[in-house]
């Protein structure tokens, strides 16, 4: 069984946020969604990071944001269940 480690909670500068959208951006690069959305890949990748990164900010105000410790290379952003959805204007 493997052990439990702690969770290190702390406040994410925009640097950082702006990290978590670039790794965001490359993981769901060629996303079946993003693809649809987007597909163009030279516009997708130059919109992309900036998206990734309002999700990111937006997670860490508004869900639960979780990322791995230096260097970056896994986030997740929970909307707990019974959470209100947030309208347009928390989104910016």
């Amino acid at each position: 069984m493997a052990s439990l480690q702690p969770i290190l909670v702390k406040n994410l500068s925009s640097t950082v946020l702006r990290q978590i959208g670039a790794v965001l951006s490359r993981a769901f690069m060629n996303d079946p969604m993003y693809l649809y959305l987007q597909p163009n890949p030279a516009r997708r990748a130059a919109f992309s990071p900036g998206w990734m990164t309002t999700l990111a900010r937006y997670g860490m105000r508004y869900a639960q944001l979780h990322v791995t410790p230096d260097p970056i290379r896994g986030i997740s952003i929970w909307m707990p269940p019974g959470a209100a959805e947030p309208g347009a204007f928390e989104m910016i």
